[in-house]
C-alpha cells in the first residue's frame, strides 16, 4: 500500500445515502403501472395473478438490483418519521392524548397516488387510529370505484 492515499479509497458519505430523484421516480411509476396495466414491472410481460407486480423471482431481483438503493429506502423514510414526530401518535396528540408508537402511516396512500418516500406524506400513528385510517379509505375508494363503474 505505499504510495497510495486513503482519499482514493473512500467515498463522501453523503453521496452514498442521496437518492436520485429520477431513479426514484421511474421505481414508482413502474410499481403503479404494473398494477394499472397488469403487467410485469421489470419485463412487461402480462401478469396472470392480479395481486403480484413482478412475473417471477427473476424479474423481481432484476426490477431490485436496478433500483438497489431506492428500495430500502421504506426504512429510512420510516425511522425519519419515527424521530420527527418523537415516537408519539400525530392524531392522538391532535386530540390531546399521548400515545407512544413505532406504526409509520402513508397519509395519502400509495394507492390513492400518494408517494411512496416522501417524508412529508408520514406520520407516526398508534395502531387504533392506523386501523381506523385504513378501513376508512378503503371505504371511500370502494365508494369512488362504484361511482366510477356506475357512470
Amino acid at each position: 500500500m505505499s504510495g497510495l492515499k486513503v482519499e482514493e479509497f473512500t467515498m463522501p458519505s453523503r453521496q452514498l445515502f442521496t437518492i436520485d430523484k429520477e431513479k426514484l421516480k421511474l421505481y414508482n411509476e413502474g410499481r403503479s403501472l404494473a398494477h394499472i396495466d397488469n403487467k410485469c414491472a421489470f419485463c412487461r410481460n402480462e401478469l396472470n395473478d392480479l395481486r403480484k407486480i413482478y412475473c417471477g423471482s427473476k424479474c423481481r431481483r432484476k426490477f431490485r438490483t436496478k433500483y438497489r438503493y431506492l428500495t430500502n429506502s421504506w426504512a429510512s423514510t420510516r425511522w425519519k418519521a419515527l424521530r420527527r414526530d418523537r415516537f408519539l401518535c400525530v392524531p392522538c396528540l391532535k386530540l390531546g392524548r399521548r400515545t407512544w408508537s413505532r406504526e409509520v402511516d402513508h397519509i395519502i396512500e400509495i394507492a390513492d397516488g400518494g408517494p411512496e418516500f416522501e417524508l412529508d406524506n408520514t406520520q407516526t400513528i398508534c395502531k387504533v387510529h392506523h386501523r381506523l385510517k385504513t378501513a376508512e379509505n378503503r371505504r371511500l375508494r370502494a365508494l369512488r370505484r362504484k361511482a366510477i363503474a356506475a357512470s
